[in-house]
Order: C-alpha cells, then sequence, then structure tokens
C-alpha cells in the first residue's frame, strides 16, 4: 500500500465537505484553507539540528493548537489531548514488543484505538477535531525525540505517520 494515501483520501473527504455541505462561515473558511495546506505541504521536509519534521505536520500541529485554544473547557481538552498522546506512543512502543499487526492491520488498531478513547471524552465534532489532531500530533513528535534521544533516525510526520492517523 502506498505510504500516506488515506491522508490524501481524508483530506480531500474534509475539504468537500467543507466546501460544499456546511454553511459558509469564517471558521469554515479557515479550515478550508487550513486542510489546503495541509494537503500543499504534503511532500515537503525540512531538518532542524538533524532532527528531521514534515512541514504538513507543523501545519496540523499549529492548527490543532489554534482549535484547542478557542474551546470552552481548555485545561479539559487538554488534558483529554494528553489521554490521547499516551495512548498513541503506548501503541506505538508496544508494537516492537507484540505484533498484533499480524492478525489486525495497523490503520484499523490505531483508528479504533483513538477514536474509541475520542468519542468517551468528547462529545462534540469541533472539539474532537482539535483533540485528535492535538493529541496524535504531539504524541508523534514526542516518539520522534524519543526516538532521536536513542540515536534511532525517525521522521516526525512521515508519510508513514499520515497512514496510521485516524480519520
Amino acid at each position: 500500500m502506498q505510504e500516506g494515501v488515506y491522508f490524501f483520501w481524508f483530506s480531500w473527504i474534509f475539504w468537500v465537505l467543507l466546501a460544499f455541505f456546511m454553511p459558509a462561515s469564517k471558521i469554515n473558511t479557515c479550515m478550508r484553507i487550513w486542510t489546503l495546506l495541509a494537503i500543499a505541504f504534503a511532500n515537503l521536509y525540512m531538518n532542524v539540528a538533524e532532527f528531521g519534521i514534515s512541514v504538513t505536520f507543523l501545519v496540523l500541529f499549529a492548527g490543532g493548537f489554534m482549535l484547542l485554544s478557542q474551546l470552552p473547557n481548555k485545561i479539559y481538552h487538554l488534558f483529554a489531548a494528553l489521554v490521547i498522546m499516551i495512548a498513541y506512543d503506548s501503541i506505538l512502543m508496544w508494537e516492537h514488543e507484540v505484533p498484533i499487526w499480524l492478525i489486525v492491520p495497523r490503520p484499523l488498531f490505531f483508528t479504533v484505538c483513538m477514536l474509541a478513547l475520542l468519542l468517551v471524552m468528547i462529545d462534540e465534532f469541533r472539539n474532537r477535531l482539535a483533540v485528535i489532531i492535538t493529541g496524535v500530533c504531539a504524541a508523534e513528535l514526542f516518539y520522534a525525540v524519543m526516538m532521536f534521544s536513542y540515536q534511532i533516525p525517525y521522521t516526525a510526520g512521515s508519510k508513514y505517520f499520515w497512514t496510521d492517523l485516524p480519520p
């Protein structure tokens, strides 16, 4: 399977839903621009002192924090993003020890686990979007820093990451 194909499919579906089926508003326009920027920068990577990071990853992480900052109960939603981050990193570390991928495909396993946690903790779509993007991006960054500390080359926000990102 080509890496990152789910990301492109779901990004375009999300953009079409925003553009044609949602009422026009300032937030809707910002989300459409944000989605198009994420798609446009999908193949751009930058290095910060031997640490590789995707530009799309930075765009989504910044957008997730902007969405999170506009929510009520910021502390609760930040805690929910922290729970998502811990769960995602736990699964990433667990995969090195247990070959669960022989039974369940990796993208399906990540999606089911993250969405189950998200549905239990958050009730509104916009809040869910902010929490899942912030939590998963923070987890990816933490995992990349952890791998970097062990001298294992890992690019934060690589196309392998976009395959596992819950839709």
